[in-house]
């Protein structure tokens, strides 16, 4: 349940704006680019995104699990180098 509720976007002023699951990129270090579907309310008109504070945590909890998974793959891949 989010603790916004956008009626108008307050970048734009549109009534455009709703909430939603989308698939959002987040780029870290090194070039490496996550993508998840992150909850959050969205203008169609300017394509601000705004983001609660249970919209954030469910952000960095699904970027924390894909970046433990990048981090076995990168251990095995390295592991297996030196075999």
């Amino acid at each position: 349940m989010s603790s916004l509720n956008l009626e108008k976007c307050p970048i734009c002023g549109s009534d455009k704006i709703k909430r939603d699951i989308r698939e959002e990129t987040f780029e870290f270090k090194d070039n490496v680019k996550i993508t998840i579907n992150a909850p959050g309310w969205y203008c169609d008109e300017c394509n601000e995104v705004f983001y609660d504070w249970n919209d954030m945590g469910e952000i960095e909890e699904a970027i924390s699990r894909l970046k433990n998974d990048l981090n076995k793959y990168n251990k095995v891949k390295i592991a297996s180098k030196h075999i």
